[in-house]
């Protein structure tokens, strides 16, 4: 899986980048722990590591429920998140 850099963040420190897409898929260890996940983005794919177990409930939602989200790194630390920001869901057909 070919993984794509993250865009400069647009209002905020130039050390951090942001990823915007949805929860491709959940990553977990041989031990069946919580080990990181996929974000499928425009630019192709990036993987996050993360072993919180937080960051585990709040991605598997987002996963769940095809949330958006825009993931927040450290330049110096592209694979693990800073913050995770949820976007609004989108609108329903009833």
């Amino acid at each position: 899986m070919e993984t794509k850099p993250c865009r400069p963040e647009p209002c905020g420190p130039e050390d951090r980048v942001h990823c915007t897409g949805k929860v491709s898929s959940l990553i977990f260890d041989r031990f069946g722990d919580f080990k990181g996940f996929v974000l499928e983005t425009d630019e192709g794919h990036r993987r996050f590591e993360s072993r919180e177990r937080d960051v585990e409930i709040l991605i598997e939602r987002a996963w769940k429920e095809r949330l958006r989200v825009t993931v927040i790194v450290e330049r110096d630390h592209p694979q693990h998140p800073a913050s995770i920001l949820i976007l609004q869901p989108p609108v329903t057909f009833d």
